[in-house]
């Protein structure tokens, strides 16, 4: 009997050890097929992303806004999408001279900066808009900020120095205005700043880019 039982108990063994690796092997081919399916996710969606942005360098707002719709109703709070809008917003508002347009994206923008104050793009951004509405105390402090946040954003510091250069060449023209134009001094170092090189308008940044842009934004959200 004893002999009997210990066959059962071995057969038994022999059952699971022979059924439990293929449940685990089951279980990761699950897993995988669960990361395959959320890879090809973040690829479409990087796609589309990168698709808007084209359409929005294109002038093509109609088009690029039904994409934004599109993702906006499945994830009404996703940052990179609502940035996108944003941008869509300025972009628009900056080339046709739409106030309400530019009014909504800066909306958005300072929405995003008291969400993620970490973020550059944002700052930079709302600059521009500030620029456009004549605020360049706060676009000041909006580039300043963006360059405290990322040290190497180029954009920023372009975007900054236009913008130093345009108060130095505003307060040289008041000065020459007080002195009925009289001043020699004054005045060539205006015509000094006219002719500096690639003095441009200030530049949106259409990029999103953050390190946890699909890890913890996606999560606060």
């Amino acid at each position: 009997y004893f002999l009997y039982t210990i066959c059962k108990m071995i057969k038994k063994i022999s059952i699971l050890l022979l059924f439990f690796p293929l449940g685990i092997q089951i279980n990761l081919l699950l897993a995988q097929d669960n990361r395959s399916e959320q890879l090809t996710q973040v690829v479409n969606t990087t796609l589309k992303i990168s698709e808007t942005k084209e359409l929005i360098e294109l002038k093509r707002y109609d088009q690029a806004s039904e994409i934004i719709g599109y993702y906006l109703k499945k994830k009404p709070r996703d940052a990179q999408w609502r940035y996108l809008k944003a941008v869509l917003y300025a972009d628009r508002g900056l080339h046709l001279g739409d106030e309400d347009q530019i009014f909504k994206s800066i909306n958005i923008f300072e929405r995003l900066t008291e969400e993620f104050p970490e973020l550059a793009e944002t700052y930079n951004n709302l600059a521009v808009l500030y620029i456009s509405q004549n605020e360049g105390e706060k676009a000041r402090k909006a580039l300043d900020t963006a360059i405290v946040n990322r040290p190497n954003y180029i954009l920023a510091y372009e975007n900054l120095a236009d913008l130093h250069i345009y108060f130095a060449k505003s307060i040289y023209l008041e000065g020459l205005s007080k002195d009925n134009g009289s001043s020699e001094r004054l005045r060539a170092k205006a015509d000094h700043i006219n002719r500096t090189p690639y003095l441009s308008k200030p530049k949106l940044n259409l990029d999103f880019k953050s390190k946890t842009i699909e890890g913890s934004y996606e999560n606060k959200n």
